[in-house]
């Protein structure tokens, strides 16, 4: 479809979110076109939030532009769903709850070295959480008003898995690492995640998903009904022992546990907090599949983490 401006109407329900526009986009404003997002820069889901809820139901591009728009929105349309429904019903906390969710995170975590072999590791992990984030089916989770201090220690726990996973190619498959990351973001719905020591709070957040109806596949569930299981069988709910663990909530249940003690550590007068954190996991040696604690100690030589500020 041409128009005299040159310019070829493209309609919202074909932008992806985070990914990068393969062009110029453009909004109608007061019968102006105006730039919108620029070439290379990536689509968010607060700009499509934003037009949904002004009713503004196309956006544009330059009519030259119309072969590379339609090799990448073929190429990429079955890579993100999209439940427009729910993104033009968003409500502004959400949106902010969202976007303050993924600054927290991504604020904590720097690289280590700059090889450009990391940098593009780091620029995977930032893509695949965001994705993460702004999936349709946990959109609920950042409507409710959850503690502030819920919503940071998920964020938190939520990135080192991302960080984890993609500088540990072959670690999980993709189905596994998606499951993982989806009850990492939700594993928490109540209490104190300082009372991590002498507290489980499965049953809180297992209610809460019952109360509210919230659907979620079976393998999502079962990690958040045996977060607090233990390698050495000391855990909650099932005493789940050993291999009797899938890989999933091996890895959930040692980088959930460094995350509590990395934020409530105190400084150390030598060495770093980091290497402390993993002192303090050390002494529950026992507690973890040491396979799984090898991998994780080598990521974290790549990486600069500060949780506590």
């Amino acid at each position: 479809m041409k128009t005299e401006n040159k310019f070829v109407p493209i309609y919202l329900s074909q932008l992806i979110p985070d990914h990068n526009a393969p062009c110029p986009i453009f909004i109608m404003f007061k019968g102006r076109y105006i730039p919108a997002i620029r070439e290379a820069e990536a689509i968010t889901i607060e700009f499509m939030a934003k037009m949904f809820r002004n009713k503004s139901y196309f956006c544009y591009i330059g009519q030259e532009d119309t072969p590379k728009w339609e090799e990448w929105f073929r190429i990429n349309r079955f890579s993100y769903e999209v439940d427009f429904k729910n993104i033009a019903a968003d409500s502004d906390r959400g949106s902010s709850n969202k976007a303050h969710y993924i600054s927290t995170a991504l604020k904590k975590f720097t690289l280590a070295s700059t090889q450009g072999e990391e940098i593009l590791l780091k620029r995977k992990t930032d893509k695949l959480f965001r994705s993460k984030v702004n999936e349709a089916l946990i959109n609920w989770y950042f409507k409710y008003p959850f503690d502030s201090v819920i919503l940071k220690h998920s964020s938190f726990v939520t990135y080192l898995l991302t960080s984890f996973i993609t500088f540990t190619p072959g670690l999980l498959s993709d189905s596994e690492a998606s499951d993982l990351l989806t009850a990492a973001v939700i594993h928490q719905l109540g209490g104190d995640p300082d009372e991590f020591l002498t507290k489980a709070f499965y049953q809180e957040g297992l209610d809460f998903l019952q109360r509210k109806q919230i659907s979620l596949p079976q393998t999502v569930i079962d990690l958040i009904t045996n977060q607090n299981e233990l390698y050495s069988g000391k855990g909650r709910p099932g005493a789940m022992k050993g291999d009797e663990m899938p890989i999933t909530l091996k890895i959930l249940s040692l980088v959930d546990s460094f995350c509590h003690y990395h934020a409530v550590s105190t400084e150390l007068t030598t060495g770093s907090i980091t290497d402390g954190t993993m002192k303090l996991l050390a002494e529950r040696k026992e507690d973890f599949d040491q396979t799984i604690v090898d991998c994780f100690q080598q990521f974290l030589s790549k990486v600069t983490i500060n949780i506590k500020t």
